[in-house]
């Protein structure tokens, strides 16, 4: 029996020598897995070797597929750019009409900012009471306590 030293020191084609000239009994219930692994070892190289053929051949069906592909793109890039059109299109004509005044006589304007300046004033001076009168209880209350 060789030692591991001896083992690690040999090349490959020595460790094939050796094991070449080993018998070594294969187990009943292994041998047809083996053989079926080696079965689709050797289909899958030849799969792959037809493959490779293929390629290096530059068969139809290959162009075909390339082709299909650049058609698939150009037509999705076309609608992403009638998307991108339509899209446009429509932020400009939703946009609106361009602002203007809607008082010509300046006086008239000055009279609408008053007015809506006195709404404001009405409906905010409610809360703004309402506020001023809970400050006062929350003073008191704060000087209770204290």
């Amino acid at each position: 029996m060789k030692r591991i030293e001896q083992i690690e020191r040999m090349s490959a084609q020595q460790l094939e020598a050796e094991a070449m000239k080993m018998e070594v009994r294969v187990p009943q219930e292994l041998r047809a897995d083996i053989e079926a692994m080696l079965a689709a070892q050797q289909f899958e190289g030849n799969q792959t070797e037809d493959r490779a053929k293929r390629r290096v051949s530059g068969s139809s069906s290959e162009q075909r597929r390339r082709k299909a592909r650049r058609r698939g793109f150009a037509a999705t890039a076309g609608c992403l750019a009638a998307a991108a059109c339509l899209a446009a299109a429509g932020a400009f004509l939703l946009r609106g009409p361009a602002l203007s005044d809607t008082f010509t006589d300046p006086m008239q304007a000055y009279a609408q900012v008053e007015m809506s300046f006195s709404m404001m004033q009405e409906k905010m001076s409610p809360g703004i009471n309402r506020i001023k009168t809970d400050r006062q209880k929350f003073a008191e209350t704060t000087n209770k306590l204290k």
